[in-house]
């Protein structure tokens, strides 16, 4: 039997670390509607990593679009955000390309707090907060 588009992309989040039993009811809805929104325009791609990185970057510019932050959705009792590392680096690359820099944002603290080494964390290490 075949899952519903919605339903792939769904478990694309799942495995990007944002578990619905672990956040509130409104983030809950704010990935459903990311879901629905995403599966209008096309299926998530993931039979490849370079597939994969780019249904990241996809989702976290469908997520800008829509008024969807990533980075605010927290464990509904420890207050820790839930974003998974590749899905945190799509969103700072997506949010660089889109608005020139992520200087003073959640996601650079967040690259920070976790101690992220990537290309665009090396950059910015340069740069000052």
């Amino acid at each position: 039997m075949e899952r519903s588009v919605i339903d792939k992309w769904a478990n694309f989040l799942y495995n990007e670390k944002l578990v619905p039993e672990r956040m509130d009811a409104e983030s809950i809805m704010q990935l459903v509607k990311l879901s629905e929104e995403a599966s209008k325009i096309r299926g998530p791609k993931i039979s490849m990593h370079k597939h994969k990185l780019e249904s990241r970057e996809f989702l976290c510019n469908l997520a800008m679009d829509l008024g969807i932050d990533l980075l605010a959705i927290k464990h509904r009792i420890t207050g820790k955000r839930l974003i998974g590392r590749g899905l945190l680096d799509a969103w700072n690359l997506a949010y660089q390309k889109k608005y020139g820099s992520v200087i003073g944002t959640s996601g650079r603290a967040e690259d920070i707090r976790r101690k992220v080494v990537t290309k665009l964390s090396k950059e910015m290490k340069e740069q000052p907060i």
